[in-house]
């Protein structure tokens, strides 16, 4: 039900500070997908238009060592869990934006019932809220890297120093 998914993203890290009006039109841009057992979610290199909620069922995650510097390369995460959030982080400046691509391959390991959220609707609600929201929220988001796969340095991104868990590509 709605009323579910807004109490389930109100305990996820990084929406658990945000308002219940907040959390109710992000609910609403969502919608739930059923995966069976084995059933693969996304693969490494497709298009991250989406981020996830895991409502019920477990979900293992596995980053691509290639792409991957964290000390944990497989997490299996369950409800209340958030995944696939290469799609909230902004496309590489113009002239050429390139689209976001998924870091991992994720697989349901039992019947799972997941909280499909578009990224940019999720971006354009919280742009919506009072100033500071936004930033909040993707503050959380780049903290989860290495708090869920390990530390594996910093970057210096726009002015400011950042985690960095994953390995940066090369022009």
């Amino acid at each position: 039900t709605a009323e579910q998914a807004v109490n389930l993203l109100g305990t996820s890290p990084p929406f658990e500070s945000l308002s219940h009006d907040v959390l109710q039109r992000i609910a609403a841009l969502g919608r739930s997908v059923r995966y069976r057992a084995g059933e693969t979610i996304y693969e490494i290199n497709t298009p991250a238009d989406d981020i996830y909620v895991v409502i019920e069922g477990e979900v293992e995650h596995a980053l691509d060592p290639g792409l991957a510097v964290a000390t944990q390369l497989v997490k299996v995460v369950g409800p209340g869990s958030i995944f696939g959030w290469a799609a909230v982080f902004r496309e590489s400046p113009s002239p050429s934006p390139a689209p976001r691509t998924r870091l991992a391959k994720t697989v349901s390991l039992r019947d799972a019932e997941i909280l499909a959220i578009d990224a940019k609707a999720l971006l354009g609600v919280l742009a919506e809220c009072p100033t500071g929201t936004l930033e909040q929220v993707m503050s959380r988001f780049a903290s989860l890297e290495p708090r869920m796969y390990g530390f594996a340095g910093s970057a210096q991104i726009g002015g400011d120093v950042v985690p960095a868990p994953f390995a940066a590509s090369t022009p």
